[in-house]
């Protein structure tokens, strides 16, 4: 019998088994990465525009303390800036 509480366990097991056939690159995990960041960073921003700003510093802060490559960092800070001028856009109306 087949339940919800061990469907989950199969839907992993499917999960394991694409990505091992996939064989997912550095570059795929970049990328998704850098997506990931964004949406998050963006959500964060157009939840609390008047803190976007100031958490863009701190990431940017973090980020450099961390050391990531300068070609992905000046990417989030791109992505970073834009999300924080779409925030203050939508807070001005």
């Amino acid at each position: 019998m087949n339940t919800a509480e061990w469907d989950i366990f199969k839907r992993i097991e499917d999960l394991e088994q694409d990505i091992e056939t996939a064989k997912p690159t550095l570059k795929d995990a970049n990328t998704v990465a850098i997506f990931a960041f964004g949406l998050a960073f963006g959500t964060m921003a157009i939840h609390t525009p008047k803190y976007a700003r100031k958490m863009k510093d701190e990431c940017t802060k973090h980020l450099k303390t961390i050391g990531v490559a300068p070609k992905v960092f000046d990417l989030l800070e791109q992505l970073m800036l834009k999300a924080c001028d779409l925030a203050e856009e939508e807070l001005r109306r």
